[in-house]
């Protein structure tokens, strides 16, 4: 649990006790995808002879780092990984495709691996007996630092053979590959947006929405809008229809204010849906927020700031923050303009001349035939 919550902004909290509670069924995941993590770099240490270390990660099974482990204690290595991915890990197995014969006590190895300056998490305990060749996964390995793992985590895994001293009969280790398999939680990048996207002397009060478009298994948003408290007023902001389609929600008008500071008023809205139920996946309204029109005019952003958009990966009963776009709003409110000095001498000078003549008109009045 304090997985997930490290995940969410503080608001959804409150309705998440729930999401354990109820029995999972069978939902499909379709966001989830794998990848895998390769090393790029090797290390032989303790005196340890290996041959042809560079192919213990060459991909095909073709070659292997070979290593007698009854002669000398020492280590090798694979580290260095790539990292072919930037979504939300979800889970991480080690896997090796290794040899290595049998042989009696002393002569002994064991398989760990690290995570930047972590101590080591075994994998294979000190052992002599035989391994055919075949590959072994070590499934849903915990991150030993902070127990969540980034990507900066799988960067800097090493995996590690370890030697003990021997003495006996040759006893050969032969490690044909090393990777690591990541799941992610692949995702559509959706976008965050206020609608109408701009508009020039709305009537007052008036409403704009905030939407998102293509999202995925949305399961909670947050957004704080902001806007000019000189030319506009904060009004009412209720809950769009979007999200409530995948159940029931908890929304939440976290604080809206016209003082937020000197020059910005405030709208703080956040919203989550409750249990253990799948997102919602497309576009639609999160929320409608209102105004009044306010002071002299001039043009004002409507600005979303700390945004965020919460997925739940059904399946994995995961919640992640998705990465995601923002696009602001606008507002004009045209000033009423002062009436320009040479326009009224001209108008008033029309008057006169108009008065004049009307009176000239009606004290010469036309004779009849």
């Amino acid at each position: 649990m304090k997985k997930i919550l490290k995940c969410l902004p503080f608001l959804f909290a409150v309705s998440l006790t729930l999401v354990f509670l109820i029995p999972n069924t069978a939902y499909a995941s379709p966001g989830t995808s794998t990848v895998d993590a390769r090393p790029t770099a090797n290390l032989a240490t303790g005196g340890l002879s290996v041959s042809n270390p560079t192919y213990a990660y060459d991909g095909n099974l073709g070659t292997c780092a070979l290593f007698d482990y009854d002669d000398v204690a020492g280590t090798f290595e694979v580290k260095t990984f790539t990292k072919p991915s930037s979504n939300t890990i979800l889970n991480v197995d080690f896997k090796m495709n290794y040899a290595a014969d049998g042989s009696k006590d002393p002569e002994h190895y064991r398989i760990v691996y690290y995570v930047g300056s972590s101590g080591p998490v075994v994998l294979v305990d000190w052992t002599y007996a035989a391994h055919a060749q075949s590959t072994v996964t070590w499934s849903s390995q915990a991150e030993p630092n902070d127990g969540t793992w980034s990507w900066t985590d799988i960067g800097n895994i090493r995996i590690v053979v370890e030697t003990g001293t021997g003495g006996g009969a040759t006893d050969q280790f032969s490690e044909y590959e090393a990777w690591v398999t990541v799941t992610i939680y692949s995702y559509t990048v959706g976008t965050m947006f206020v609608d109408p996207a701009s508009l020039t002397d709305p009537s007052s009060p008036f409403t704009v929405d905030i939407e998102v478009s293509n999202v995925e298994d949305l399961y909670g948003w947050e957004f704080k809008l902001y806007y000019n408290r000189t030319i506009l007023s904060n009004g009412a902001v209720t809950e769009g229809s979007f999200l409530s389609s995948g159940g029931t929600t908890y929304f939440s008008v976290v604080n809206n204010t016209d003082t937020y500071n000197a020059t910005h008023g405030r709208f703080w809205v956040a919203c989550t849906l409750q249990g253990h139920t799948a997102g919602v996946t497309g576009s639609g309204v999160l929320a409608t927020v209102g105004f009044t029109v306010d002071g002299p005019g001039g043009t004002t952003p409507l600005a979303l700031r700390d945004t965020k958009l919460v997925g739940y990966v059904y399946s994995a009963q995961t919640l992640i923050q998705m990465n995601h776009n923002t696009a602001d709003g606008q507002v004009t409110i045209s000033a009423v303009p002062e009436f320009p000095f040479g326009a009224a001498l001209e108008i008033a000078l029309a008057g006169v001349i108009i008065y004049f003549w009307w009176m000239r008109k009606h004290k010469h009045p036309l004779k009849t035939p």
